[in-house]
This record gives structure tokens, C-alpha cells and sequence, in this order.
């Protein structure tokens, strides 16, 4: 008797969880994953609940509150290998007990060009590996902060009205060897262009640098973040915060650049994604 009454008791235990599975809704915004792109991960729990979690290539990503959605935002790198990968869920009840809920993402391939250039002497000088890891260690540490308001409420405008010179994921070939993909967009525009906010943010970092020359970041929050390199003046100091289209910096050619022009990042959860696709959607 009291083997079947915990027979029934698992049996309605189990029931109970495939339940739960069906019923939580997973969608993604765009509904397909690419190397080097933004996906948007928007969940609807049947119960109430106080947070949720998603595991995925690595990443322990905090999901906020839209609507009555959660959403993570994963930024997938653009040298990760297309294929299937596991995505966990976790959502933590008003009760403090936890659900999982596991599914499977496919990854899908995005085409990369090549590019071959050559530095001059003076900018050969500072192509230097431990010079652009030192430095890019300093930037970085402010890319891992994350803040919970979400301060932007469009898709973003870019920062300089100028073509593209250089596509982002593009593989780099500098001085005849093959040195890894851009992880930018750069923006070709005159020495002295104004650079605007592209959505409101808070500047998070702003010096002059070696191997990066002009350096400012913003902190969008919820682990969103906009980059500008080879700033010829930096307008705006640590603290700030800017709204959409207030000017943050004038452009140049500092650092390692091989002409006048504005390198223009996007880094989600420090993973640096492509910011075409942040000026198409509204994320």
C-alpha cells in the first residue's frame, strides 16, 4: 500500500513537471540565431514568479522583467562554431523553489569577407600584443558591470552619418597575417566628426589610450554596452549620463587606424555583437 501510494506521489510529481514544461513559453527575437548577432530570449512562466536565469554557452544571463515576459539578452560570438547547444532556464518561484526547464538552440552560420591591410611605420609601432591586451583588460573590466534599468527605449541611431569602411566579423589580415575578425563597425567620416549618443546611456569609461587611441564607453544597462575608438577629443567624462543624440566625443585617426574614421561597438554580456542589427531593432 504505501509502495503504490509513492508510486502515485512521483507518478503525479512528474505529470506535474512535463506540465509545467509545456506550458512555459520560449520564444527569440529575431526567431534565428547567428554567429556574431543579438538574440533576445523572452519567457512566459505559468506561475508566479521572483527571477529567472539562462544558462547558455557559458554565460549565467539575469532575465528582466517586459511586460509580463522575462527577457535575457545573449550575445553569441562571431567565432562560435555553428551548430546545436543546450539552453537552461531557470526560474525561481515567490515560494523560493526553482523549476529547469532545458531545451536546444541552433546556432546558424554567418558569412564573414576578408580584408588585408598594412599599418605604416608609426602605427606599426603600436600594433603591439601586450600594449592592445593591457588595454583592452582596462576596458573590459567595465564591460562585465552590469546595471538592472534598461536605459534604452528604441533601436539605436548610429553615431555618425558615414559608409561603412569596415563591416563587423570581417577577417583581418594586418601586415600580410591573419589576426582575428573585427569586432566593430567602423564608420568612415572626417577627422573632427561629431559623435552622438546613439540611445540614452551612462559613460562608463573615457580616456585617451595607445593601441585604441580615444577611448569612450557607455553603459546602456542590463549588460548592454556601446564602445567608441580613435576619438580625436573626448567630450564627455565618467558619470554622465547622455541622452539619445547628445554629442559624446569629435572622431579621429588615434591609435591603430589606418584613416580617419569612427570604430563603433555593441558588447552584450561582454560578448561584442554585430551594432547593425541594434540600429534595425528595437531589442
Amino acid at each position: 500500500m504505501k509502495r503504490g501510494l509513492l508510486f502515485l506521489i512521483i507518478t503525479l510529481l512528474f505529470l506535474s513537471f512535463l506540465s509545467l514544461g509545456e506550458e512555459v513559453q520560449v520564444s527569440f527575437f529575431p526567431p534565428k540565431i547567428y554567429q556574431g548577432k543579438t538574440a533576445a530570449i523572452y519567457l512566459t512562466s505559468p506561475f508566479p514568479c521572483q527571477k529567472a536565469v539562462v544558462d547558455f554557452l557559458g554565460q549565467t544571463i539575469r532575465c528582466y522583467p517586459v511586460g509580463e515576459k522575462f527577457r535575457a539578452l545573449v550575445g553569441i560570438p562571431a567565432d562560435q562554431k555553428p551548430g546545436k547547444y543546450p539552453l537552461k532556464i531557470i526560474f525561481t518561484r515567490e515560494d523560493g523553489s526553482s523549476f529547469l526547464l532545458e531545451k536546444e538552440v541552433v546556432i546558424c552560420p554567418t558569412r564573414f569577407s576578408s580584408t588585408w591591410f598594412w599599418l605604416k611605420p608609426a602605427k606599426k609601432k603600436l600594433y603591439v600584443k601586450d600594449l592592445i591586451q593591457k588595454e583592452w583588460s582596462e576596458i573590459e573590466r567595465v564591460l562585465v558591470q552590469e546595471s538592472p534599468e534598461q536605459k534604452w527605449q528604441n533601436s539605436f541611431a548610429s553615431p555618425v552619418s558615414g559608409p561603412i569602411s569596415m563591416a563587423f566579423g570581417v577577417i583581418e589580415h594586418i601586415n600580410g597575417k591573419k589576426t582575428g575578425q573585427h569586432r566593430g563597425l567602423d564608420l568612415a567620416v572626417p577627422v573632427g566628426t561629431m559623435v552622438k549618443a546613439p540611445e540614452r546611456g551612462k559613460v562608463v569609461f573615457a580616456r585617451m589610450l595607445k593601441a585604441f587611441g580615444g577611448t569612450l564607453v557607455l553603459d546602456h544597462g542590463q549588460g548592454v554596452h556601446s564602445l567608441y575608438f580613435h576619438l580625436s577629443k573626448i567630450l564627455k567624462k565618467v558619470g554622465e549620463e547622455v541622452s539619445s543624440g547628445e554629442i559624446l566625443a569629435l572622431s579621429g585617426n588615434s591609435g591603430i587606424s589606418t584613416g580617419p574614421h569612427l570604430h563603433f561597438g555593441i558588447s552584450v554580456h561582454n560578448v561584442r555583437v554585430d551594432p547593425l542589427e541594434w540600429t534595425k531593432y528595437a531589442f
